[in-house]
């Protein structure tokens, strides 16, 4: 438990840090061509998305199946 817990908040201070680090760089970027950005936030969006929608069909897909073997 305790190394699921270290995990998990490792995990999101990881992606905390990329975000204030990104939102204090953003600001002193003057050319649109020269992006100094650590990650691209609408790409992680849509990842994001793609993959909480495609999870919740494979938890879908197994409880049907657990409850039609029944």
């Amino acid at each position: 438990m305790n190394l699921l817990l270290g995990l998990v908040i490792g995990v999101l201070l990881t992606i905390g840090t990329a975000f204030i680090a990104d939102a204090f760089t953003a600001g002193e970027v003057t050319s649109e061509t020269c992006s100094k950005q650590i990650v691209n936030w609408d790409v992680a969006k849509e990842r994001l998305h793609d993959s909480t929608v495609r999870l919740g069909g494979i938890v879908s897909r197994m409880a049907c199946g657990a409850s039609g073997s029944s």
